[in-house]
């Protein structure tokens, strides 16, 4: 699931933290 983090959109639910360090918001 981390790894989704750096390519989604949601991750600001699923991983904030890798929202925040990618900007992927």
């Amino acid at each position: 699931m981390l790894e989704s983090c750096a390519g989604c959109g949601l991750c600001i639910e699923v991983c904030p933290f890798e929202a925040i360090l990618g900007g992927d918001n």
